[in-house]
Order: structure tokens, then C-alpha cells, then sequence
């Protein structure tokens, strides 16, 4: 069934059955989530925050992989300083969360070992994220909007959480058990290190405007005129800014700290749902160090309905806005190299204590001198990652 919207003068189709079906699934979804919070109580907030950060992503088209593939493969740096935007507002809310919530409280930041596993860790995580065109949060994403390709990046990611919690022991004497913590405000005062973040941010966010466009000067950007257009058409068919993604995340993601204690990560529930599964198959995981310390396994770990909840989550933007369907690959090889990306992705992320979500976007706002030193890293490997993209994928 075809409606006909006015956008001015013109008229524009839409399938309306597939607004009527996000509809429908944003529906079942409430009333999974009402039968599910009797088995798992206020867990049952991860799976509703996954719902928003996938639908504010696929709405937004907020891709962090595009923000460092970008700046190299195109020289255009917007979705770069909108993930600057994000990283301010965050360190800003992060800041207030962290400073004025009590000490009983048990609020705990994104902090981690910074050594050479972050530095391989980041560059390997920026290759693989280039090559299967999406990271942990844009797969998720693009899943839940019915590409294939990215779909291979996901399961490819699943076989490389896993087998880096395997490896996990090897890289913990090697290198995270004799790296140091390092949380920026032992060395400055609190607020002191907070306004260095800041300024550090709009330097990096100046210097991305003058790489783009070799000016400093902000141009006026032409706005489409709203006045004809209806509440669908402008605020669910149109796509969001790269930077109103960019504040909603930020909120969102603040949100999930003062509530749940802790920022947002994707990885961990991936690598614990990977576990759950490769322990069904009778292989006995009780030894592993990187699960050894976890006091809910598998697929009890909360963080484990993030993922899921996420692609449900996209699949209810692209639905609402008439965008969902199935986009296979043009070519195998697309496959194949989304599969190895994911897989270098979900390896890597093991060594360096999560994504560019949990060891970049809530990181840095958390103060830790890992998450700089994780996106410097993955900044050298999306360089090398685009290399391999203009020589064997395009």
C-alpha cells in the first residue's frame, strides 16, 4: 500500500507498510520487554538502551569508522568533528556524573591498562574496521538495515571475540598485567584535566576543519525548508545530522553511565555471548583468564543484550523511515574481507579493552589515557586499512 505525501510542490511515495511495521515490532518489542523484566529485573535496561543507541544510529548514520577512514581515503573531516562533538559533550556530562555522585555510589569509568597491546590492539582494530566497512556499532547497524556485507563483519566478529578471549592470557603477561592505569586527573586537578580535554578537542576539531577545507572559517550551510514538510517526512523519512547523532549519543551514552555505573561497550556482550555459544558445544571455558573473573558468564552477562537490542534497534529506524531491505553484496570477495575485517575487529578489541564505543567513545570521557592513545592507533590502521580498500575492494 502507497501513500502520497506534499513536500512542497512535489509529491513523494513512501511504503507505508514498512512504517506500519516498525510500528508493529516497536510494539512486540514492549511486550518482550514486559515478559522478559519478571527473569531479569532491571537488566532488562540494557536491552532498552541498546533499542536507542541503534535507532539513533541508523537514523543518524552516525559511523565512527567513516570519522577516521574519512579523513584519508576523501580528505572530508564531517562525521570526524561531529565524533568530536560527541566526545566533548560527553566529557562535559561524564565530568558532573563523576564528580558529584557519591563515593558509595560504586560509579566506575571506562579505565584500562594503557600499553603495547592498546597500540596493536587500536591499529589492527582500525584495519579491520576500513576493510568490513563498519565497526562493532556501524555492523550492528547496517545488519538491522539488511545488509549482507556487514553481516559477515558481525559473524566474523563473533569468531575473532572469541578467539582473542582465548588468547587473552598470552596478551595479559605479555603486556596488560605490567601496564599502568593511567586516569589523567592523578596529574592535574579534576577540573583542571577536564578543561585540558576540552581545549585538547577544539584543537583537534580545528585542525580537522582546516584539513578539509584549508580554512578555519565555519561556511553556512543551506538549510531545506521545513515549513511544508510534515512531522514523518522531518522527523523520521529524512535522516538526522551527523552531529544531532552525534549530541543524542552523547546523552545517551551519559544516561547509561549514571544509571547502569558504567559506559556504554559493545564488545564484551559479543565476546560473552560468543563464549556462551562455543561453551554449548561442550568446550569447557572455566580455565579461560579473560572469563575466569567474570561473575555472570555468557549469556547471563547484562552487557550480552547490547548487541542484540542494538540491530533491533536499527531495524526499527530503517523500517520507520521505509529504507529496510535486503542489500546483498556485489561481489564475494565483499564477504570475505568483511568477515576477516570483523574477525581483526573482534580480536583486537580483546587486547585493548573493547571498541572504538567502549575503549574510544567512553574512554576518553572517562579521563583514561588509553582511549587517546587507542584512537591515535586506530587513526594509523584506518590509514593502512584504506590502502587495502583502494587496492583489492574498489
Amino acid at each position: 500500500m502507497n501513500i502520497q505525501l506534499n513536500k512542497g510542490n512535489q509529491f513523494k511515495k513512501i511504503k507505508i507498510s514498512q512504517f506500519n511495521l516498525a510500528i508493529f515490532v516497536a510494539i512486540v518489542n514492549l511486550f518482550f520487554m514486559s515478559f522478559i523484566y519478571q527473569y531479569i529485573g532491571d537488566k532488562i535496561l540494557y536491552w532498552l538502551f541498546g533499542i536507542l543507541f541503534g535507532f539513533v544510529l541508523q537514523r543518524s548514520r552516525f559511523c565512527i569508522t567513516a570519522g577516521f577512514r574519512d579523513i584519508f581515503l576523501i580528505r572530508n573531516t564531517t562525521v570526524t568533528r561531529a565524533v568530536i562533538i560527541c566526545l566533548g559533550i560527553s566529557t562535559l556530562l561524564f565530568a558532573f556524573i563523576i564528580s558529584y555522585t557519591p563515593a558509595s555510589y560504586n560509579i566506575e569509568p571506562k579505565l584500562y591498562p594503557v600499553g603495547i597491546h592498546t597500540v596493536v590492539g587500536g591499529f589492527v582494530f582500525g584495519i579491520g574496521m576500513v576493510i568490513a566497512g563498519g565497526c562493532a556499532s556501524g555492523t550492528l547497524m547496517r545488519v538491522g538495515e539488511g545488509y549482507q556485507m556487514q553481516l559477515f563483519g558481525v559473524i566474523g566478529f563473533f569468531v575473532g571475540a572469541i578467539v582473542g578471549a582465548y588468547n587473552y592470557q598470552w596478551w595479559y603477561k605479555f603486556s596488560i598485567s605490567k601496564s599502568p592505569v593511567i586516569y589523567l586527573p592523578d596529574f592535574l586537578t579534576f577540573w583542571g584535566t577536564v578543561i585540558f580535554q576540552i581545549g585538547i578537542l577544539i584543537i583537534i576539531y580545528l585542525v580537522a576543519l582546516y584539513w578539509e577545507r584549508g580554512t578555519l572559517k565555519f561556511s553556512e550551510r543551506k538549510t531545506e525548508k521545513k515549513s511544508n514538510m510534515g512531522f514523518y517526512n522531518r522527523f523520521i523519512k529524512k535522516s538526522w545530522t551527523y552531529n544531532t547523532g552525534a549530541i543524542l549519543l552523547a546523552l545517551l551514552n551519559s544516561l547509561f553511565f549514571l544509571i547502569l555505573k558504567t559506559p556504554w561497550s559493545i564488545t564484551t556482550g559479543i565476546t560473552h555471548i560468543s563464549g556462551g555459544i562455543v561453551n554449548k558445544l561442550n568446550f569447557d571455558l572455566s580455565n579461560w583468564l579473560y572469563f575466569g573473573s567474570s561473575s555472570n558468564l555468557f549469556f547471563q552477562h547484562p552487557l550480552a543484550l547490547i548487541p542484540i537490542s542494538m540491530v533491533i534497534g536499527s531495524f526499527i529506524g530503517s523500517l520507520a523511515a521505509g529504507e529496510f531491505r535486503i542489500r546483498k553484496a556485489r561481489k564475494n570477495k565483499f564477504l570475505i574481507f568483511a568477515f576477516i575485517g570483523g574477525f581483526l575487529m573482534g580480536y583486537s578489541a580483546r587486547l585493548s579493552g573493547g571498541c572504538n564505543i567502549g575503549a574510544f567513545l567512553s574512554a576518553i570521557p572517562s579521563f583514561s589515557l588509553h582511549g587517546w592513545v587507542y584512537g591515535l592507533s586506530i587513526l594509523f590502521g584506518s590509514y593502512y586499512g584504506g590502502k587495502i580498500l583502494l587496492r583489492y575492494l574498489l
